[in-house]
């Protein structure tokens, strides 16, 4: 009976093992795919493992550092109001694997800007004609 209790706990042991060793090579894949939310995710994986890993703090820093990159550069588009560089951020932001609710707004302002010089230049056009 001893020795099946010693049996149990090994395997205890071994699936921990597993899943920590999973939680690291997930991180490790994060970290190479450049995306924040995937990073932050891999992350907690690693934490809810039970793995002791000082990796993580400085993963979540430079899932933090590509957040606030991507954040800086929406903004700067926007400021700048310019329709290719609010989609060029928009879609750094998407490549980033950063999560922002607003970048449907961003691209919507774009596409707005876009129309609105589009029926400036027509009229500009028509009024050439006269």
């Amino acid at each position: 009976e001893a020795s099946g209790a010693n049996c149990s706990g090994v395997q205890e042991v071994r699936q921990r093992a597993q899943r920590i060793s999973r939680a690291l090579k997930g991180l490790e894949a994060a970290v190479r795919s450049g995306k924040a939310y995937v990073m932050e995710k891999a992350c907690d994986e690693v934490e809810a493992s039970g793995a002791h890993c000082s990796r993580v703090r400085k993963v979540r820093r430079r899932a933090e550092n590509i957040c606030n990159s991507a954040r800086e550069g929406l903004e700067a588009a926007e400021r700048k109001g310019k329709a290719d560089a609010m989609e060029k951020a928009c879609d750094e932001a998407e490549a980033s694997g950063t999560e922002f609710s607003r970048l449907q707004g961003v691209r919507q302002q774009a596409e707005s800007i876009r129309r609105a010089l589009a029926g400036l230049e027509a009229a500009v056009r028509s009024g050439d004609d006269d």
